[in-house]
């Protein structure tokens, strides 16, 4: 009976002991996973925010575009004038220049509608505007990633190196994604630059709206932007020519229907590209918070 006393007293004192080391091994993993759902929380938040910056910002280029419809009342009138039919005519009279007429209709879009630097000017702004905002609202994330793992507020210095450390983590992750299978990454450091970034992003809109031949044509640099709108308004013309010899009332519908496509197909094709970076980068923030997760006393977020 003593022996057997003894030994039940041996079982409750080792299981007293596992207890006492488990508890905060369990402590720590539970901790670990309610940061971890915190943090996964701030992410999701970050998306939708940044989701909603595209989408305001893609609207402002078609806002843009359905403002100059105005304008197709008076180029309607100009290319059906006298003088509009006048260079219509001349341009198939010989030993005349046969792209004249194709020219004079240009020249009345720019002067009525919108020119191609007002088209590329806008362009840029909606496209980099997004850009500047996921900026910020990743700042903003990477301050509420911190403040969740240590629990606590930071002052303005550790956030500024929480912003650099999170930007660090990205470029790791980055790396990890190059050296893996996932190769096709739109940038190569975990900091936004936004006129790299924008350019990248606008090549493929005007690839989407003017078909991938002109991208292939669009030179690097600033100079693209107004390129790349000549690409956008050419589409515009090539419309406009199908109908040229309407009547005005139907030329200045058929002109207030092409903007209202390159308005909308231009605002959806600013959302769709923008939102697939987006995409890819909450891909990296998660990353991130993973590796930050797995080894918090790194503290490398």
């Amino acid at each position: 009976m003593r022996q057997l006393k003894l030994s039940l007293l041996v079982i409750i004192g080792a299981l007293a002991v596992v207890a006492a080391l488990a508890f905060p091994m369990f402590h720590a993993w539970k901790a670990r996973q309610e940061v971890r759902a915190a943090c996964e929380k701030r992410v999701s938040e970050a998306y939708a925010k940044a989701q909603q910056a595209i989408e305001i910002n893609a609207n402002a280029f078609a806002e843009f575009i359905a403002s100059r419809k105005s304008g197709a009342n008076q180029f309607s009138e100009n290319v059906t004038s006298w003088y509009g039919e006048w260079i219509a005519v001349k341009a198939h009279l010989p030993f005349t220049d046969k792209e004249s007429h194709g020219q004079y209709i240009a020249e009345q879009f720019d002067q009525n509608i919108f020119t191609k630097s007002e088209l590329g000017d806008t362009m840029k702004r909606s496209i980099e505007g997004a850009i500047k905002d996921m900026e910020g609202i990743e700042n903003d994330l990477a301050v509420q990633l911190r403040q969740e793992i240590l629990g606590r507020e930071l002052n303005p210095s550790e956030q500024s190196n929480a912003k650099e450390d999170f930007e660090r983590e990205i470029t790791n992750a980055i790396n990890d994604m190059r050296r893996g299978s996932e190769r096709d990454v739109v940038v190569s450091t975990g900091k936004l630059v936004t006129s790299e970034l924008a350019s990248q992003v606008a090549r493929l809109v005007v690839g989407r709206l003017a078909g991938p031949t002109a991208v292939l044509t669009l030179g690097a640099g600033d100079s693209w932007w107004t390129f790349g709108a000549s690409e956008l308004i050419g589409v515009a013309v090539y419309y406009i020519w199908n109908w040229i010899d309407d009547p005005r009332e139907h030329i200045e519908k058929e002109v207030s229907k092409s903007l209202d496509q390159i308005g909308i197909e231009g605002r959806n094709a600013i959302q769709l590209e923008l939102n697939q970076f987006l995409e890819q980068r909450a891909g990296l923030w998660r990353k991130a918070v993973d590796e930050a997760v797995k080894a918090p006393a790194r503290n490398k977020l």
